[in-house]
């Protein structure tokens, strides 16, 4: 090739990338669609892939296959320690729902060329969880607990999988089965096996510990949950309300010798007005300024006022 050819061509290669922007616009209607659209005709190919870059990212929210299907995205810088903590968990997340057609979770990486996707989306905290609607460009920020089961939870109730979940697969342990969680806030309402709970579970608070430096400490069940422990065949103890004192399926079903409950009471008085919502399991240490009574077999009560 001689330098006028090779001119040419150079010449040729230079005027296309000009006018690529333009091509986008004029070129026929079936040809466009397959210009702007990548990933059409590979429904769900992202359901076996966790890890997608941003521009990857930029394209499936553009892609005609997306639009029935919401979109979980995690947005991380590998060397930050919180990142470090959640990475692990959110794989666990994917797993539970790749098989589920309606929803996609993803991760994008925001070090190096990723930061620019990231910036796009108002990533500002790192690391940041997103849900885009299906059909929509646009993310809403996650900012509840990154505890495997509230992030679940929340991706079930917020694309309605209800139906779609299988029971999660909850392994009993010594003396106790499971949290058994109901509908409605009432113990006795219906069942919901796709939240149940192990009977060593432990949550961080429901909202708002994401991006601070001090997370509170974990929690037992948390207060917006209602049911119940099942701690055997037939034996179903701490029947409860969505307002509730913290606590841990394990230790309600560990039978203290000797002791029913601790009962709560107002006033500052042990036979004051009583306080069910505030009861608790003979294991668990009482904080200062209560009042109530052990409640012991054979209906004995222990007073005590703890100042």
């Amino acid at each position: 090739m001689n330098l006028s050819t090779a001119g040419a061509c150079l010449r040729f290669l230079l005027l296309l990338l000009l006018l690529s922007p333009a091509l986008s616009v004029y070129v026929g209607p079936a040809l466009k669609s397959q210009w702007q659209d990548p990933y059409r005709g590979r429904d769900h190919v992202f359901h076996m892939q966790l890890e997608v870059s941003g521009i990857e990212l930029d394209h499936l929210l553009l892609s005609s296959n997306y639009t029935q299907m919401d979109l979980y995205v995690l947005f991380y810088v590998p060397s930050n320690p919180l990142a470090k903590t959640l990475l692990p968990v959110w794989k666990q997340v994917w797993e539970r729902f790749a098989p589920i057609p309606r929803v996609d979770v993803l991760q994008v990486d925001c070090s190096g060329v990723g930061g620019i996707s990231c910036k796009d989306r108002n990533v500002v905290d790192i690391p940041s969880i997103q849900r885009f609607p299906a059909g929509s460009p646009h993310g809403f920020f996650y900012r509840g607990s990154v505890d495997l089961f509230a992030l679940e939870e929340w991706i079930i109730d917020a694309s309605n999988l209800e139906k779609e979940m299988k029971p999660r697969d909850v392994q009993p342990v010594s003396g106790c089965v499971a949290f058994r969680q109901t509908s409605g806030c009432d113990p006795e309402g219906g069942r919901e096996p796709h939240k149940d709970k192990p009977c060593d579970h432990e949550v961080t608070t429901m909202a708002g510990a994401m991006h601070e430096s001090h997370p509170p400490p974990p929690r037992q069940i948390p207060s917006g949950m209602s049911g119940y422990c099942e701690c055997g065949e037939g034996d179903h103890r701490m029947k409860v309300r969505c307002r509730h004192q913290p606590f841990r399926c394990d230790e309600v079903c560990v039978k203290v010798p000797g002791c029913v409950a601790w009962r709560q009471t107002g006033s500052c008085v042990p036979d004051g007005p009583r306080e069910p919502q505030n009861d608790k399991h003979c294991r668990r240490a009482l904080m200062a300024g209560v009042s109530g009574y052990c409640e012991c077999e054979g209906g004995r009560k222990v007073a005590l006022v703890r100042e």
